[in-house]
């Protein structure tokens, strides 16, 4: 109930107000529904700068002290545990590394699908030269499937995306031109670039289980 309450208000709030305004309010209605977030894990950007943390119990285990989160990252490790840069001494049994990921298709050649760096808006290697995120401009029924971050079930999408593919491959979709297409991608990257932040320092977030 309360996801399909927050992602109708969401889209609401999204279509209706000034960008910051909109931001205000989406930030609000989520206070209202979850509460107000631990100094420890406050973002130091706006709303929908950075990937959505999806996990519904995460809150309430660093409220109920099963999670302690530290802002800081890891200064050395020690024979019995960590060192923060902030000072703290953890002692711990297993380090994680979230260390993100890097879109490859090895069976591919990089100027198939992904962005070179002199074209791009963005600094991420995993900006990817596809209409749609999908279609390859300059490469004819060449489609990629999956390639977008979802605060949802990729599987629905993905499957629209493959219809979408199949109605451009059997004629019933019409493609822009390559010039068009990549223009559009273009378009998408400097919008996309305006609303993350790209330039905000990497801050580290450690959550460490009392289990």
């Amino acid at each position: 109930m309360y996801v399909c309450m927050l992602t109708y208000v969401g889209r609401l709030f999204e279509t209706t107000l000034p960008k910051r305004l909109s931001e205000w309010c989406q930030m609000k209605l989520c206070e209202a529904v979850v509460g107000s977030l631990p100094e420890a894990i406050k973002p130091q950007h706006s709303l929908f700068q950075a990937n959505l943390t999806v996990r519904s119990d995460l809150l309430e285990n660093i409220r109920t002290g099963r999670i302690t989160a530290h802002r800081a990252s890891i200064d050395r490790i020690t024979e019995y545990g960590i060192v923060l840069t902030n000072g703290t001494i953890l002692e711990v049994d297993v380090i994680i590394c979230c260390t993100g990921y890097d879109i490859d298709l090895p069976y591919l050649l990089d100027e198939y699908y992904r962005m070179q760096e002199k074209d791009s808006v963005l600094p991420a290697r995993n900006s990817l030269n596809l209409y749609k995120l999908v279609a390859a401009p300059r490469y004819p029924n060449l489609f990629c499937i999956g390639y977008v971050h979802l605060e949802g079930p990729l599987v629905p999408v993905a499957e629209a995306q493959a219809r979408w593919a199949v109605g451009a491959i059997t004629g019933k979709v019409t493609l822009p031109s390559p010039d068009q297409m990549e223009r559009s991608i273009y378009v998408y990257q400097e919008d996309l670039a305006s609303r993350v932040s790209c330039d905000m320092p990497t801050m580290f977030f450690l959550l460490v289980s009392s289990n």
